[in-house]
């Protein structure tokens, strides 16, 4: 079982093709987008990839096998497409980016009907630790204080029963199950759409953003668990 990439050292070794692949798939297409499912299907991550480049390189037209523009659905966003950036970028903020079936990742979502190609990870939990016995608590953005402190007594006390929190990172009750399970010394994991490297809400970012070097000065500040697996990488969004 191979252990997932950070930063350059994802420029070497036996999955860098797969790695690769999965990080350009990321950028072009959702995991439920049903041409690119339809596609790797068919071909498999990276045929179907070499399909996509191909078309675009001769101008496009449909493909016989599946009687689509396969070149011209994905080209404006492939065009933007810097892998080697990506995993610099990685690099940069201690991202981990994980693949299905490494250690790390959430083998839960093998479950789900479209599972993300990959995960950018940042934080010092193993997100498939963290996962493994975890629960979590969304909510409404415009909630009432008396929500927000019964969400985040709630997530103080799974904690202390040994569970992680899962939520969003947005205002109200997501921000409250977080706070809870800081203040409780647990672990708590934020999944992210904008990506890892920065906060949204910017409200949140002495909590999100936390440097390690920072996070080790404060006890609770550094069990936050930054996951993205969506088609924006950190930043672009």
């Amino acid at each position: 079982m191979s252990e997932p990439a950070t930063g350059t050292e994802a420029t070497r070794g036996p999955d860098v093709d797969d790695l690769r692949v999965r990080i350009t798939w990321a950028r072009i297409a959702e995991p439920q987008d049903k041409l690119a499912r339809r596609l790797i299907e068919q071909w498999g991550l990276p045929e179907a990839l070499e399909r996509v480049q191909t078309s675009i390189s001769r101008g496009g037209g449909k493909e016989r096998d599946v009687e689509v523009d396969i070149g011209a659905r994905f080209a404006a966003r492939l065009a933007h497409v810097d892998v080697d950036r990506e995993l610099e970028m990685a690099a940069k903020v201690g991202a981990v980016i994980l693949l299905p079936g490494q250690p790390g990742w959430p083998s839960r979502l093998d479950e789900l009907e479209h599972p993300p190609w990959a995960l950018w990870s940042r934080g010092e939990q193993s997100p498939a630790v963290a996962c493994h016995r975890s629960i979590s608590i969304v909510g409404a953005r415009a909630s009432t204080h008396y929500g927000d402190r019964e969400a985040s007594t709630l997530a103080g006390e799974l904690c202390d029963q040994g569970f992680s929190i899962v939520s969003g990172a947005a205002y109200g009750i997501d921000a409250a199950a977080h706070r809870g399970a800081l203040a409780a010394g647990g672990c708590t994991l934020a999944l992210l759409a904008c990506g890892v490297d920065r906060a949204y809400p910017a409200r949140h970012s002495n909590c999100w953003l936390k440097s390690p070097r920072a996070a080790r000065s404060s006890a609770k500040s550094h069990r936050v668990q930054r996951l993205c697996g969506l088609d924006s990488w950190p930043g672009t969004a």
